[in-house]
């Protein structure tokens, strides 16, 4: 027979139909405890992950710069690949930093579709001013 464990708000418990008795009250401190432990290891967790993000930020900035300090590759394909090394170090970010996963809410999906949104117009309409610019300095002089 479990022996009846009073709570100030006893009468408001009893009337959801909630019973605490002593096992649940010895159980309550173990839940805390458990919750704890998940907490500290979701912790951990995101640590190591914005330390895994770091480093890999870190290398594929740094490759792309010693790749064209030392001139390892002809000009086009250094391009390219700095290009695919850019296209990494977004989805790094997005992924380490942003955290936000493959399968995740309608949301995320709007923010990241802005996002490129926003930085397709910036990207474009700085080619178009300098195309643009360079081609009213190029302008053959009349006589």
């Amino acid at each position: 027979m479990s022996e009846q464990v009073h709570y100030p708000d006893e009468q408001a418990r009893d009337q959801r139909g909630e019973s605490w008795t002593v096992f649940h009250a010895a159980i309550a401190p173990l839940k805390r405890e458990e919750k704890m432990r998940a907490q500290r290891r979701e912790q951990r967790q995101e640590f190591w992950s914005y330390c895994w993000g770091l480093v890999l930020a870190l290398v594929l900035t740094l490759v792309p710069f010693a790749m064209v300090y030392w001139a390892v590759l002809p000009r086009f394909s250094l391009l390219i690949v700095i290009g695919v090394f850019a296209l990494a170090q977004i989805i790094v970010h997005i992924r380490f930093f942003l955290r936000i996963g493959v399968r995740q809410k309608r949301e995320d999906l709007q923010l990241i579709l802005f996002s490129a949104l926003l930085l397709i117009i910036m990207v474009a309409g700085t080619i178009w001013i300098m195309f643009n610019l360079a081609d009213r300095m190029s302008m053959p002089m009349h006589p």
